[in-house]
């Protein structure tokens, strides 16, 4: 004979029912809750992008010009004690390109033999604060005297940043001339040893690009593992972009995009370098000031606003006009590539072209 439940059993089965109603319920409400701030946001984005579009395509390629040349570089002595104190220490691989101390990153006396300066300074993005660790390459000071390489200043700052990912934005040696020490072995399986840190190359490989990226440009992942005595302490990305000219600029397709989606998730400071540490570096760092302002909702700046206050952290960022061209240049490429140009752009956007080929040639 079929027992029929209970008062109670009837209740206990009746909740999980009721209960997963609720949670239906729950969840469509959240659901069109996330859809409608979505939407919301993709409302935003391309209000901002537009706008940022218009800003750029009015002042086009010779008011950009103009712009960066009015922008000034001098820097206030007083504002780079440190920099200064160290001319004869050979931590400064440019006398010409200083260091300023608010921001500048303090090292580890204790664990940096005494030492506590490099000269690098802290960056911050709409994302967060101490975005980049933004520093000159590492390098052998040319003095009388022997002194160490900078490579252990360099290792001691990535370890004391819990830095996972390093952007070299230069060679070995450009056009004939050293543009940075090797700090990190370029071949798998093998390391070296700056005191009691060892470096060692786990893999090398090349970075996959977009099909919309050249052909010609190369782009090396290096898998590291940092050794402290000897002991695995910590592991270390290194992309090391081969042939952006110094002082130049590489072709303006998607490779910067590329290079910042891959490391864009990285919670530790992102240490970025070039030869000076300004150039090359400070034009990547701005377009991912750009693009993290517009994704996070926000209206970007003027571009020369944005540079002025990046300098406020790295004095002297962007070495020429050509770079700041391309910023521009690249973020249009973006854009246009994701659909977002509007239609009534179009001529506009292909005489920027044009003016922009004819600026760097």
């Amino acid at each position: 004979m079929i027992t029929r439940p209970d008062d109670g059993g009837a209740e206990n089965l009746a909740k999980p029912i009721l209960s997963k109603s609720k949670e239906a319920k729950k969840f469509e409400r959240l659901k069109r809750e996330n859809e409608k701030i979505k939407r919301l946001h993709n409302i935003f984005y391309s209000f901002h992008v537009d706008n940022w579009i218009q800003l750029t395509l009015t002042k086009g390629v010779a008011g950009l010009q103009q712009e960066f040349a009015d922008l000034t570089s001098t820097v206030d002595p007083t504002l780079m004690r440190s920099f200064l104190q160290n001319t004869s220490t050979g931590r400064n691989r440019y006398r010409d390109v200083g260091c300023l101390d608010a921001t500048r990153v303090i090292l580890n006396a204790k664990l940096a033999g005494g030492n506590t300066y490099i000269h690098a300074n802290y960056v911050s993005t709409p994302y967060k604060q101490k975005r980049f660790i933004c520093t000159q390459d590492s390098f052998v000071a040319s003095f009388e005297a022997p002194l160490p390489t900078t490579a252990y200043d360099f290792w001691q700052m990535v370890l004391q940043n819990g830095s996972c990912v390093i952007l070299m934005l230069c060679d070995i040696n450009e056009d004939g001339k050293s543009k940075c020490f090797e700090y990190w072995p370029r071949k798998a399986g093998t390391s070296v040893k700056f005191d009691n840190i060892t470096v060692k190359t786990v893999i090398v490989k090349t970075m996959k690009l977009h099909s919309e990226c050249s052909g010609t440009i190369k782009i090396r992942i290096s898998g590291l593992a940092i050794m402290v005595n000897d002991v695995f302490f910590h592991a270390v990305d290194h992309f090391q972009w081969l042939d952006w000219p110094d002082r130049g600029v590489p072709p303006a397709d998607l490779t910067p995009i590329c290079l910042l989606n891959y490391i864009r998730k990285s919670k530790a400071p992102i240490v970025i370098h070039c030869s000076a540490g300004i150039g090359r570096a400070g034009t990547l760092i701005m377009m991912a000031y750009v693009l993290e302002t517009i994704a996070k909702g926000q209206k970007p700046d003027r571009s020369s606003e944005i540079l002025k206050r990046l300098r406020c952290e790295r004095a002297y960022l962007l070495h020429s006009d050509a770079q700041y061209l391309y910023v521009h240049r690249v973020l249009l490429e973006y854009f246009a590539l994701r659909g977002i140009i509007s239609n009534y752009m179009a001529n506009q956007v292909v005489a920027f072209v044009d003016d922009y080929e004819r600026a760097i040639a």
